[in-house]
């Protein structure tokens, strides 16, 4: 291991009373990319230019890793790379996160391409002004938590924390890692709770966007704001969808059905997962300071899918080796998101039917208007029926067409207000 330079001396024998320390994972000096990495001596800094020290000075400032987070580290809830191994192309990153992921994980084939793109995204993600959040949906024993296990340990900067986190928690978090959040079970129930986290959700996918919360007290009875980083990946998983449509708009969700475990797939992670993890975020640290500096967003081939998920998408297709799967996914999740939606869009255009029987003709006309100023294909008569009758409504031949007939309303049934159509698709009904 190299020695520190004279101007990276330790904490000790370098600071001057009136030196200030700041605690940061990770700092960018003149170029050079200071990142946390965990090693025997404790935590401290690996640098792009090949050294390492303790800690950073800039602008009169001493930078060094939170020590306090080392217990974090060590407990495997903060995963942290224990060197940068240089000289690791994307496509051979690609390959070896896609083998990892199959080896502990029984996943589609289509799903291995955008988690791929989402790690490699979390490792460069300071250099996006916006980015969209992985979140798995689905039931209990879905594997959806192993799913994001696998994904937060080979994400960067990656932090596990339960849904039971508070909103001050939450903020105060993310801003001192600055990197990935992994929020199991982020089912808020609680309403005065949920009003707090979903601001940091609904501000943390975009740069520059901090949540402000008054400070210490200055002395005279008076609280100086303070800004708090909420932006960078979070990796979620949920049982539900989220009510507030702005938040359901910032995920791309894969979601988990209940499936007979292939053979091969442990039950439980091994001991030996969290070493090829660590191995891996090595390499992808290495991958990090390499190409850090040569990543630009890229939209170019994203304009016309709707602007939400072009604006997040844009992340994953500059990082993505494959960038062509990329843009299918993309355009393959806007069709079936907006399509899966118009359920929804006729659900709540016949809650809010008076005049019975309507035209099924009719119900056609007014989805594909919501449809088309969603920016998606119509649908046609043959495909509305099915979808009607699927929500309980029976149909019957007349003379001037086939019609629907009113359904007797459910005890506490609601009138449909707005339809969640996915990124960047909403709808008002």
């Amino acid at each position: 291991m190299s020695q520190p330079t004279p101007q990276h001396k330790s904490p000790r024998s370098s600071a001057s009373p009136d030196k200030k320390f700041i605690e940061r994972l990770g700092v960018a000096v003149d170029s050079v990319l200071y990142e946390t990495v965990a090693t025997r001596e404790g935590l401290q800094f690996a640098t792009s230019d090949g050294r390492m020290t303790p800690q950073v000075e800039e602008l009169g400032r001493i930078i060094r890793p939170p020590l306090g987070l080392q217990v974090f580290a060590d407990a495997n809830c903060l995963a942290l790379p224990s060197e940068a191994a240089r000289g690791a192309s994307a496509e051979t990153l690609s390959d070896e996160i896609k083998a990892i992921i199959l080896r502990y994980a029984d996943v589609p084939e289509g799903w291995l391409e955008p988690l791929v793109a989402y790690v490699l995204m979390t490792w460069v993600y300071d250099r996006f002004s916006s980015l969209p959040y992985l979140r798995f949906l689905g039931e209990p024993g879905t594997g959806k938590t192993r799913l994001l296990e696998i994904m937060a340990a080979l994400g960067f900067r990656s932090l596990k924390v339960s849904g039971n986190i508070t909103g001050a928690g939450l903020f105060r978090t993310i801003d001192l890692v600055r990197g990935t959040l992994a929020v199991d079970e982020a089912d808020y129930r609680n309403s005065q709770e949920w009003s707090e986290i979903i601001k940091v959700f609904n501000n943390g996918y975009r740069d520059g966007i901090p949540v402000i919360r008054c400070g210490e007290s200055t002395g005279q009875r008076r609280y100086n704001p303070e800004p708090f980083v909420v932006y960078g990946p979070k990796i979620i998983s949920t049982r539900r969808r989220f009510v507030d449509t702005a938040t359901e708009s910032r995920c791309l969700t894969f979601e988990t059905a209940e499936r007979v475990l292939a053979p091969g797939i442990p039950t439980h992670l091994p001991p030996e997962f969290w070493q090829e993890a660590r191995t891996l975020r090595n390499r992808l640290l290495g991958w990090r300071f390499d190409h850090f500096h040569r990543i630009r967003p890229d939209d170019l081939r994203l304009r016309h899918l709707p602007p939400r998920l072009t604006e997040i998408g844009s992340a994953l297709a500059a990082v993505a080796p494959n960038s062509d799967a990329i843009i299918e996914y993309l355009n393959r999740y806007a069709a079936d998101v907006c399509r899966g939606s118009a359920r929804g869009i006729l659900q709540a255009i016949l809650a809010e039917t008076k005049t019975w029987p309507v035209l099924l003709e009719t119900l056609r006309v007014q989805l594909n208007e919501a449809l088309e100023a969603a920016g998606q294909e119509p649908m046609g008569s043959r495909a509305v029926g099915p979808i009607v009758r699927a929500l309980g409504y029976q149909t019957a031949r007349r003379n001037s067409g086939t019609v629907v007939l009113e359904k007797p309303k459910q005890p506490g049934e609601r009138q449909g207000e707005r339809v969640n159509v996915g990124p960047g698709c909403r709808v008002s009904l």
